[in-house]
C-alpha cells in the first residue's frame, strides 16, 4: 500500500478570523496534532509534523484530555478513540497496529494519564498522525 500524498496548511485550524468558521468565541478548544497542521488552538498542544521514530520509542500526547488519534506508519495504521484517563479503544486498525504495547506492531497505548503511539515495528519508522482532544 502506498503512503498517501499529505498536505500542508498555512492557517490556523481554530482562531479569530479563520475563513470557514463562524462564532469561533463560543467553541470549545481542540488541540490537533498532525503532520498538515502548522497552527493550532493557543489551548496548548504542539504543532504536528511526520515524526522518524525509532524502535521502541513513543511519542506522548498531552495528559489528562479524551479524543481520537489516526496514525499511520507505512501500510500499518489505527485510529482509536482515547479517555483522559489514557484508556484507548480501537476503532479500526491493521493487523500490525494494536493499543496494546506488543513487538512487531504499531501501539497506541494507556500511558497512564495520556496516550503513547510507540513504534514496535522492529525500526526507525516516519509516523504519520493526526490526534484531536480536548
Amino acid at each position: 500500500m502506498a503512503e498517501p500524498d499529505w498536505i500542508n496548511y498555512d492557517e490556523k485550524v481554530v482562531g479569530e478570523n479563520h475563513p470557514s468558521l463562524t462564532d469561533v468565541a463560543n467553541r470549545p478548544g481542540k488541540t490537533i496534532h498532525a503532520n498538515f497542521i502548522v497552527e493550532h488552538d493557543a489551548a496548548g498542544g504542539h504543532t504536528g509534523v511526520t515524526a522518524s521514530l525509532a524502535d521502541d520509542a513513543a511519542i506522548s500526547l498531552d495528559s489528562g484530555k479524551s479524543g481520537w488519534v489516526s496514525v499511520m506508519a507505512g501500510g500499518e495504521y489505527i485510529k482509536a478513540q482515547f479517555t483522559a484517563a489514557g484508556v484507548v479503544t480501537v476503532i479500526t486498525n491493521s493487523a500490525n497496529a494494536v493499543n496494546t504495547d506488543t513487538d512487531g506492531c504499531l501501539c497506541v497505548i494507556d500511558g497512564g494519564d495520556h496516550v503513547d503511539i510507540k513504534n514496535r515495528l522492529g525500526a526507525t519508522k516516519a509516523i504519520r498522525y493526526l490526534a484531536v482532544y480536548s
